[in-house]
């Protein structure tokens, strides 16, 4: 059957030798190539070629069919014989079977295109036929994947019945007499698709035993789909091996069957042995590879732990070093300051530095702020009316000047500092000759290296060696969080290569060329073993604690995917604090050239992206995403792309304040800002290609859309203006901290809140932006003269204001007066936080000066008329907000105190004394009032009892009050934090004889477990009466405090009846629950 395809293919002109060279010799070789044409046959040719022995042809036949492709040079010699050329396409088994009708020399070897065997290949196996006088013989055979990767060898003893169950022969394996094939009559079966070498080796094993000489010669490349690379598809070998046992059952002699058929049994015995061992050692595999990663996780944190220790070992060195120095001049100014006191000079100049003291501008603007508060409060006019003036005076130029005398009167305010302009090419030379000044003295610098870095930091670089210096300089010093450094040099020509040799502690790679930022980014990120990956500019400086912010920020957000802050160009403004992605591309720094130190950039955000100059991202996060996309190469737009990328994924960006980075701007494109700059202009037009459905929704390049666009807030979002007198902190008293509370639960509602102190705006917001929710943004240094610009430039951006106290209403009002068109769809919430004509009516009475009724009425009248605008009213009681519905108010809200309980563990046995906590900001304010009435009126009474102590907590401005400071006495003033106090007091007093509202000091003592000693006004305010110790004249109010400090019953007993109530009314869900109330019904 294959002689007689064969010879019909002869007919037929599909076989054609185009013969080079003569006939072999005698004890010569063919070697027959069935070829597709593939690359990989010069390769097999030339291992052919190269070939020890003598006499060898190459019969290569084309079995791609038409014109086979030109041969390499050194391929194409003259025994080299192509069959087919010209012909048609030739199946597997026809191809071997030409290429065997067009050999000629004595001995028979098949190679496939795609293999190879070594020099000494064919000599091996006729010098071993010819000794052995065999018929067939074959060698071993290495088998290596597509990469060239050694996988197994196949080198097996000769074994008929083996050769029953598979081949293990590969078909170059075998070297053959050409005689004995012609004389079996062997053929290629040209029914069969593969396996036909298997059928082929069959035939001629039926005949006679083949010689195995061992040793590896050839090489097998496990590919395609043919051979032994078949065995990807189990069903395909399945059919193959079927059609070769339905062919030779018949021919298989029973002793080998029966043999054949034990070993196949033995086998799946052993096969399920295999199965196993090898769950066996995959379970010690395992055990092994936890026990390794407990290990390499133990060495971690022993290495941390080393690195903490050697840290701290050097701190404290370094530490102990300053001390020494200091008290070395610690010594020699006290011998020096106890000269000087013994001077006559000193004694002399007395005089002269009281009055200089007196004359310190911190000192005079004090003094100027108490007596002008002075003033204020005893203008003979009612508190409506005294407001009303008062907003005059500040809206004018001198208010303005007013109140950046006064500074906010308790927190002394500092200056900005001086911003100065930057000579570019000075820094340059500046931070060149420093780094060559370094690089003179032989030292090394070295940055820190952690083995389980938390951050890997990634700077590429490209010239610019100078700056790089200072980058590294401020990265050595920084302990703050453990990272890594990797630095990719993009083939810098300066004198980046000698700085990087004096490097410890970083990994290094050296480009041979310049790769471009982006793909050097990339590059470098594949090497990441931290957590979190920051690319960091060259030409950037970090600000200490920058890095250790950003890092908490992504520890703490799990939805945050990339965080940023603010830049800063090198002369002190800002180049950016998050930035802005318009709809048609263009991107904008937002707050570029201002001020970093203005409070509108302190407040946390969600931004469009963050800038690259310093960009902390998640590292699994960044690969995942596919790193910076190749086609903003070499650079500019790639973190735009990957920012807007991580949005569309579900991420978020965020601007942290904290994050403080000096950046040089341009610094890698030196004096080719231009090219930087047609660079951004290309990319940009790729980058809206990409992104046109996220720049849909972002608003319109314009300046008055910078606003809209500096933060991305929700559609849903509440967006709410907070007016206060200045920024809400737990020690100032008087409803702040009901105001703070208010604030946190607005943001707890989802609420954007901007908050504007009206009446103290110079006071540093610093300290409120410790207290205040970090989100919420501050608008500090504008005040009363500059609201009206400050909502005309924030017009149709709210959907609330929200405004405190009575005299922040009027000047609200007084621009609603002006503007009501700016207050049509903007709901004015008043916040009542307590009616000061009641109290000025109760001082009143308190002070021998009643009201009359009619001029009551008048008073209270005068306080509701500035609620005219206001579409809702809050108020802290229930009395009060009757007053609001009796004028015709509708929304009227009820917002109490929020407090959770925090009653100290020590009992009446550990605690000692009296506490009064409040702000004492002026001798005629009702807490100043109320302290100095108990000091002079029942603090003797209880000294009379017996020794006692009273700690005044909270700032103290009154004079008539720190008169009383005694052995007995202690003012405090303002501290960090109360709690000490309360836990260590027994007895908490609240003498007020006048005030509005519910007093916070009242509701916080009973939270913390502290009993107290009220008058009436209060308890009524409160609402509470076992829960108190209740009196109202001297000699009642100190038996009241005596029997509470003295009867350890009665303390228990009132302590546990007031924890009952403040959990009852001040409870943090239900006041977040109210706020939430007043946010969907406040509205118009």
């Amino acid at each position: 059957m294959a002689a007689d395809a064969l010879n019909a293919a002869r007919e037929n002109g599909i076989v054609r030798s185009d013969v080079t060279g003569g006939l072999a010799a005698p004890g010569s070789v063919s070697v027959i190539i069935r070829s597709m044409g593939r690359p990989s046959l010069d390769a097999a040719i030339r291992s052919v070629l190269g070939q020890t022995c003598q006499s060898v042809e190459i019969v290569l036949v084309n079995a791609g069919g038409g014109e086979h492709r030109a041969l390499a040079e050194d391929c194409a010699v003259g025994n080299v014989r192509i069959v087919n050329q010209g012909g048609v396409r030739l199946p597997r088994a026809l191809a071997a079977n030409v290429g065997l009708a067009a050999a000629q020399g004595e001995w028979l070897l098949f190679l496939d295109d795609d293999d190879v065997i070594d020099p000494e290949h064919l000599a091996r196996l006729l010098s071993a036929a010819e000794q052995h006088q065999s018929l067939v013989a074959y060698a071993g055979v290495r088998v290596v994947d597509s990469s060239g990767q050694e996988l197994y060898a196949l080198d097996e003893d000769w074994d008929r019945i083996r050769m029953w169950q598979g081949n293990f022969l590969p078909i170059h394996a075998v070297l053959v007499r050409r005689s004995f094939v012609e004389a079996a009559e062997a053929r290629f079966d040209e029914a069969l698709d593969v396996y036909e070498d298997w059928d082929f080796w069959l035939q001629l094993a039926m005949r006679a035993p083949f010689l195995h000489v061992p040793g590896i010669s050839a090489t097998y490349f496990l590919a395609g789909n043919s051979g032994l690379a078949v065995d990807a598809d189990p069903e395909y070998v399945r059919q193959a091996r079927a059609r070769i046992y339905a062919k030779w059952r018949a021919w298989v002699p029973p002793d080998e069957l029966a043999v054949a058929l034990a070993r196949a049994e033995a086998a799946r015995g052993l096969q399920a042995d295999l199965q196993a061992q090898r769950a066996l050692t995959d379970e010690v595999s395992r055990a092994r590879a936890a026990l390794r990663a407990s290990i390499k996780g133990l060495a971690g944190e022993c290495q941390e732990l080393r690195e903490e220790l050697l840290r701290s070992a050097h701190a404290y060195l370094r530490l102990d070093t300053e001390l020494r120095a200091l008290e070395t001049a610690y010594r020699d100014l006290e011998a020096d300051h106890a000269a000087t006191l013994q001077s006559t000079s000193w004694h002399i100049t007395a005089p002269l530095r009281s009055a200089v003291g007196a004359c310190r501008p911190a000192v005079l603007r004090r003094s100027f702020f108490r007596v002008c508060r002075a003033g204020y409060h005893a203008l003979p006019v009612t508190s409506t009316q005294r407001i009303k003036l008062r907003h005059l005076v500040l809206r004018s130029p001198l208010g303005n000047v007013l109140q950046k005398s006064w500074g906010g009167g308790v927190v002394e305010s500092a200056a900005p500092a001086p911003l100065v302009a930057v000579d570019k090419e000075r820094v340059r030379t500046e931070s060149l000759a420093e780094l060559a000044a370094f690089l003179e003295t032989g030292q090394r610098l070295r940055l820190p290296e952690a083995c389980a870095p938390k951050v890997t930091i990634l700077l590429v670089l490209f010239n610019q060696a100078g700056l790089t210096f200072q980058c590294l300089k401020a990265l050595a010093q920084d302990f703050s969080v453990p990272f890594e450094t990797i630095i990719v040099d993009n083939a810098s020509s300066d004198e980046t290569s000698q700085l990087l040799d004096r490097i410890d502690g970083a990994r290094i790679i050296r480009n041979d060329d310049n790769k471009g930022f982006l793909l050097a980014c990339n590059q470098g990120a594949e090497l990441a073993k931290g957590e979190f990956l920051l690319f960091l500019n060259n030409d950037a400086v970090v600000q200490p604690g920058a890095l250790a912010a950003a890092a908490e920020r992504l520890h703490i957000t799990p939805g945050v995917g990339a965080v940023g802050g603010k830049i800063l160009l090198w002369e002190g403004r800002l180049q950016e604090a998050g930035s802005i992605v318009w709809q048609d591309g263009g991107c904008l720094g937002y707050g570029r050239g201002e001020d970093p130190n203005d409070s509108i950039y302190s407040h946390v955000r969600d931004v469009d992206y963050c800038s690259g100059a310093f960009l902390l991202t998640r590292t699994e996060l960044f690969r995942s995403m596919g790193c910076f996309d190749t086609d903003y190469a070499p650079a500019y737009y790639e973190e735009s792309d990957y920012c807007v990328r991580l949005w569309e994924a579900g991420w978020r960006i965020v601007y942290d304040p904290a994050v403080r980075i000096r950046h040089f701007e341009f610094a890698s494109a030196g004096s080719s800002s231009a090219w930087a700059i047609d660079l951004q202009t290309k990319h940009r037009a790729v980058f809206v290609g990409k992104h046109q459905q996220f720049l849909s929704e972002r608003p319109l390049p314009s300046m008055q859309n910078v606003l809209e666009g500096r933060q991305r807030l929700g559609k849903t979002t509440p967006r709410v203006l907070f007016i206060d007198d200045r920024l809400p902190r737990r020690d100032l008293g008087g409803g702040f901290p009901r105001a703070l509370e208010f604030v946190h639960s607005l943001v707890g509602c989802g609420a954007f809140v901007t908050h504007y102190p009206l009446q103290f705006p110079y006071e540093p917001w610093e300290s409120g932006r410790k207290v205040l929710p970090e989100t919420v943004e501050i608008v500090a240094g504008q005040g009363a003269s500059g609201l009206e610009s400050f909502l005309e430039s924030r017009r149709d951006f709210y959907d609330f204001v929200i405004v405190s106290r009575p005299h922040n209403m009027i000047a609200v009002n007084d621009v609603v007066g002006r503007h009501p068109d700016w207050f049509e769809r903007l709901p004015l919430i008043y916040d009542a936080e307590a009616m000061f004509s009641l109290r000025e009516i109760v001082q009143a009475e308190v002070l021998g000066d009643p009201v009359p009724k009619a001029r009551q009425n008048q008073m209270i009248e005068e306080e509701l008329v500035i609620t005219r605008h206001a579409n809702a009213i809050v108020t802290v009681s229930e009395p009060e907000a009757c007053h609001f519905r009796d004028y015709g108010k509708d929304k009227v809200f009820v917002l109490g105190h929020s407090l959770d309980v925090e009653a100290g563990a020590a009992g009446f046995e550990e605690r000692a004394g009296y506490l009064f906590v409040g702000a004492l900001l002026a001798d005629a304010t009702p807490n100043a009032d109320s302290l100095v009435w108990f000091l002079r009126e029942v603090w003797p009474r209880i000294l009379a009892a017996g020794p006692a102590r009273l700690d005044i907590v909270g700032h103290c401005e009154a004079p008539s009050v720190r008169a009383f400071a005694s052995d007995s006495v202690h003012i405090h003033g303002g501290v960090d934090s109360v709690d000490p106090f309360y836990a260590r007091a027994r007895v908490f007093i609240v003498p007020t004889r006048f005030a509005a509202g519910i007093p916070h000091k009242a509701h916080e003592a009973a939270a913390h477990g502290l009993p107290m000693v009220t008058t009436p006004l209060i308890a009524g305010q409160l609402g509470w009466q076992e829960e108190l110790g209740i009196a109202e004249q001297p000699a009642d109010f100190a038996d009241a405090c005596l029997r509470l400090c003295n009867e350890a019953t009665v303390w228990q007993a009132q302590r546990d009846a007031a924890l009952r109530a403040v959990r009852r009314d001040c409870s943090s869900t239900a006041f977040r629950q109210m706020v939430a109330t007043i946010l969907r019904n406040g509205q118009h």
